[in-house]
């Protein structure tokens, strides 16, 4: 099983990234597209750990991942790891940014920069998120997938009236989300994948999780969830005549998954990793 440091967050901090997210938040919605179904949506909009990023959003087809920083080094804050997030943004095709915050003498915190106050991690750039959006269809990286399945199941629990303790969406780390019922407290591993694939196979390492997960309730279910661009939930006709009637096997075009764009999706039921009784 993968182990990372899993972030734990204090009042100060979480004080502190309260004010961050919600400046964020206004500065995308100054911009018109913002109100657009898609264009701005979080990611990260909560503490659950691991961290590495402590705020993450999708505006437009970038997506960003933000670390806070105190300017006057008063503040701890949850993986200070700046050379962490470069690395796992590059990895999920990710920009990198890094916050600048102060707290006054009334110990209230604002962020310090002009415009968005982003700053690179890279070069130490100002980054404008409105300067950067561009028509470029960019392919969701597995993180994405990842992510997008991960709450989908998330979702449909809640909706269910469990309460989600944690969720995370790091396809190294399992399990990806614990929540309770009147049972108590259940964890669920979460497969992700793209269509054509029929079936997502469990983690090689599973009795692994098991044990690890265990140390906190025994009671864990496994469940996939399979995306598909929507072009490919037409019937293609052409392929379907040339192989019943002419016996021509032809492979499917398959589109690839666009972020921002909509997609269909396949979710398996929730598989029991314990002895269940009836």
């Amino acid at each position: 099983m993968h182990k990372i440091e899993m972030g734990v967050s204090n009042q100060d901090f979480q004080e502190c990234w309260m004010v961050a997210g919600s400046f964020i938040n206004k500065c995308a919605k100054t911009y018109k597209k913002s109100e657009l179904e898609g264009f701005f949506s979080w990611l990260r909009a909560h503490l659950s750990p691991p961290l590495i990023e402590h705020l993450s959003f999708r505006f437009g087809n970038k997506i960003y991942f933000i670390q806070i920083y105190d300017i006057d080094y008063n503040l701890k804050t949850p993986n200070d790891n700046v050379e962490g997030l470069v690395r796992f943004s590059k990895r999920c095709s990710a920009i990198p940014c890094l916050l600048p915050m102060k707290r006054d003498q009334k110990k209230i915190w604002s962020p310090v920069g002009k415009g968005w106050c982003l700053i690179s991690a890279i070069d130490g750039s100002q980054i404008d998120p409105i300067k950067l959006l561009t028509n470029e269809k960019i392919e969701m990286s597995d993180w994405e997938v990842h992510d997008t399945c991960v709450t989908l199941i998330k979702d449909k629990l809640y909706n269910q009236g469990n309460e989600i303790l944690s969720w995370q969406s790091n396809p190294d780390v399992f399990p990806s989300l614990w929540y309770c019922d009147e049972e108590g407290p259940k964890y669920v591993i979460v497969g992700s994948g793209r269509y054509p694939k029929t079936e997502i196979l469990k983690p090689k390492n599973l009795e692994d999780i098991k044990e690890e997960a265990s140390k906190m309730s025994p009671k864990g279910f496994y469940c996939y969830v399979i995306l598909r661009n929507l072009r490919n939930n037409k019937p293609n006709k052409l392929l379907f005549y040339l192989n019943q009637i002419f016996g021509i096997k032809l492979k499917e075009k398959i589109f690839p998954l666009i972020r921002g764009e909509k997609m269909n999706l396949r979710m398996s039921e929730m598989l029991p990793l314990y002895k269940t009784y009836h």
